[in-house]
């Protein structure tokens, strides 16, 4: 037998004694994302389940941006030229995260969200902040005191590309915002009424539908609420109304009443934050109207004061209790969209028809008939469309839908889960035109007939939408 020398043994033994110690180190090695061999601190072994973040920007045009030539949107009014401001236009975001699962809401004051736009921003949020496209919601106040950022409308105010492009990079900047305030919160939510807001717009007498403001036809009062709470504080207040922010008609830049209602929930709130989501308010207007109830008359900052103090104290008499109980948010938060196309009536206008309409009509209208004369061989037939749904926890619910929704959609979805308390959000993730009840078709009026013409839609949408966009939105109670 070959004998082994003293120096060899004590080779052998280094080489044991570092092996060993090599084993003991890459056992004890921290986990990724930590450092040194220190235990975890409590907020990084795991992340709270409840969490929010909240961030707001003004759209007011920055002064780099020149504002002469601006016009104000709504009411098709192509001389309502921008001259001051009267109040804040805002945007806001909230981002919450249940459980590991992101979702955002992003509200600003304006007429509507441009559809191509909203789903570029959501590609770029995933991509490069990590939240889910589909889980962002988009929801536009529809003042009509703001700067048209619509790229399919005639007559609703000229939109102006500068501004656009601010727009939307101040829509990315307060997500991002909203994400990097994320903190471990508790979440609320609840629904109320808030009264002597909004009135319905279309009277109907024997069957025929006149705009004069009516209390026997329908509107939606319900106002749903999202509080949001660090300890003992109120850092956020969503809270949803379906009301026209159309009070004023004048040339200066304000949310409505909306602002007002925001107003005053921050007053009595101090370090809360509020955001208004737009509900189903494509029939309503505020209750500005003549002593005898035959028409709506001019509104004015008194008005917008007072109905959005009306607003605004309903909520805060739920967020204070003093209503109902609110009903704390737990469980886990989920997210969906159903994406499908509604028909348009047949257009039995021929290029000719359009070129005549055009040379004969006066105002906002030449500009409307020449739109659809220059693109009469690629006007559409059908319109692509969305309903969207966002779970926060096991017994809330969002539903989103385009357009100008009417008030009758808001009880239909509110009735698809009893179980929950739903929020229905109109005018959201793109404003394509008016979404009207079947019924109203027979009895005709602003919203079926004469305002497609506005949002380059020939003849409207057919009758069979609301059947439509309720077969589909089932398919999200799966």
């Amino acid at each position: 037998m070959k004998k082994t020398s003293s120096r060899s043994r004590k080779f052998t033994l280094l080489l044991i004694v570092l092996c060993l110690s090599m084993l003991f180190t890459a056992c004890t090695e921290a986990p990724v994302g930590t450092t040194g061999t220190q235990p975890l601190s409590s907020t990084e072994e795991k992340r709270p389940a409840t969490m929010a973040g909240t961030a707001t920007r003004s759209i007011l045009p920055p002064d780099d941006i020149d504002m002469s030539g601006f016009t104000l949107c709504g009411f098709g009014n192509i001389n309502r030229r921008f001259e001051s401001v009267l109040d804040e236009l805002e945007m806001g975001c909230t981002v919450f995260e249940i459980n590991g699962a992101k979702s955002a809401i992003v509200v600003a004051d304006v007429l509507g969200w441009d559809k191509d736009i909203t789903e570029e921003l959501r590609k770029k949020v995933e991509n490069e902040l990590g939240i889910p496209a589909d889980s962002i919601l988009f929801n536009a106040s529809h003042t009509h005191s703001s700067f048209n950022t619509l790229t399919n409308t005639s007559g609703l105010g000229y939109p102006v590309q500068e501004y656009q492009d601010f727009f939307y990079e101040t829509a990315f900047e307060c997500i991002k915002a909203a994400l990097e305030d994320l903190e471990e919160v508790e979440i609320y939510t609840g629904a109320t009424d808030a009264k002597n807001v909004g009135i319905s717009r279309r009277l109907i007498n024997n069957g025929v539908c006149y705009w004069q403001p009516s209390e026997k036809d329908p509107r939606d009062d319900s106002t749903t609420v999202i509080k949001i709470m660090t300890g003992d504080k109120v850092k956020t207040v969503l809270f949803s109304f379906a009301c026209h922010p159309s009070t004023l008609n004048g040339n200066q830049a304000s949310a409505d009443f909306v602002g007002h209602a925001r107003n005053i929930i921050e007053t009595k709130l101090p370090g809360a934050t509020a955001m208004f989501i737009q509900g189903c308010g494509g029939d309503v207007k505020t209750r500005v109207v003549n002593s005898n109830m035959s028409g709506f008359r001019a509104g004015n900052q008194e008005d917008i004061t007072t109905i959005g103090n009306r607003l605004g104290t309903s909520v805060l008499l739920l967020c204070n209790g003093k209503r109902s109980e609110m009903t704390k948010v737990e469980g886990t938060s989920d997210h969906e969209i159903v994406r499908f196309s509604l028909p348009l009536q047949e257009n039995n206008l021929t290029k000719a028809d359009y070129k005549r309409l055009r040379d004969t009509n006066t105002g906002v209208l030449i500009e409307v008939y020449n739109w659809f004369y220059e693109n009469y061989e690629n006007l559409p037939t059908e319109i692509p469309y969305s309903v969207q749904r966002i779970d926060l926890g096991d017994k809330f619910t969002i539903f989103a839908l385009e357009g100008e929704v009417v008030s009758e959609y808001g009880g239909l979805f509110r009735a698809l889960l009893p179980d929950r308390t739903v929020m229905v959000a109109g005018y959201s993730n793109g404003e394509i035109g008016y979404i009207p009840m079947e019924h109203m078709y027979e009895e005709g009026g602003y919203e079926t007939d004469r305002s497609c013409d506005y949002y380059r839609i020939p003849k409207g949408f057919k009758p069979e939408i609301e059947s439509i966009i309720m077969t589909n939105a089932k398919e999200l109670l799966d």
